[in-house]
């Protein structure tokens, strides 16, 4: 399938690059770029927040409150 697609400079140079390597057509060359970055995309991690404890509790429904009492201990 034809298709015009305007490519940023860093991922032109990507695909020549990939192009000259392999010596293969500039459209395989963004082709390969596409899939590898479609799979990455598939890969993904689970997300473990990390905590640590701040010597004091925190209410946050009052975060505003919360903030500006940081920043007064942080000035001073």
């Amino acid at each position: 399938m034809d298709t015009a697609v305007r490519l940023d400079d860093d991922v032109r140079k990507a695909a020549e690059r990939l192009q000259q390597e392999k010596h293969i057509s500039f459209s395989d060359a963004v082709n390969q770029l596409a899939r590898a970055g479609a799979e990455q995309r598939g890969e993904t991690r689970r997300f473990v927040q990390r905590s640590r404890s701040v010597g004091f509790a925190v209410d946050v429904t009052r975060v505003a409150e919360t903030l500006e009492s940081l920043d007064d201990e942080h000035r001073a």
